[in-house]
């Protein structure tokens, strides 16, 4: 089901609108009867899993250093790219 609430009617009650999108619903947002946003239940599922930094530190710990010919390995790869082609500014 579709709601249409202008900015002010959803600056006063957004957890009202947003439990209509958690329900499936899509609210669509206007100012001065003028359509400017649409809030939606996402099409893919959303992850919920969060890594503290603690954790992505336990995680880098093991992961091993760049040797000493990492930076030359870098300046390699750099030398045998083709520099991107830059597009013409429209007129």
């Amino acid at each position: 089901m579709e709601t249409r609430l202008s900015v002010a009617e959803l600056e006063r009650d957004v957890e009202g609108a947003l439990e209509r999108v958690r329900d499936g619903g899509r609210v669509v947002v206007e100012r001065d009867g003028v359509p400017i946003a649409v809030i939606e239940p996402p099409t893919s599922p959303v992850s919920t899993s969060v890594t503290s930094w603690r954790e992505l530190a336990e995680r880098l710990r093991d992961v091993p250093s760049p040797d000493d010919e990492f930076a030359a390995d870098l300046e390699a790869i750099r030398a045998a790219q083709q520099p991107a082609p830059m597009p013409e500014w429209p007129d």
